[in-house]
């Protein structure tokens, strides 16, 4: 008989929440790039402070999914 693994461990292996966030994120980056660019010249400092904001912030999050990965070196003496 098969050994089945559990939705859960299913889940965790494939990464799938944050692979989905991942795909959130994209849009979500890409609909303040484009309301950003409609502006034009009329861009306000705190508009251009947001739509900088909301991609810095993908960067801090990619950096936490690679560092989280399967094939991290977290925790290990290198």
């Amino acid at each position: 008989m098969e050994d089945k693994e559990p939705l859960y461990i299913k889940l965790h292996n494939w990464r799938f929440f944050p692979r989905v966030f991942s795909i959130a994120y994209l849009y979500f980056m890409f609909s303040a790039l484009a309301w950003a660019k409609n502006l034009g010249n009329e861009i306000s400092v705190e508009a251009a402070g947001l739509v900088a904001t909301i991609v810095t912030a993908g960067a801090a999050w990619f950096k936490f999914y690679v560092e989280t990965g399967p094939g991290s070196n977290k925790g290990t003496n290198l």
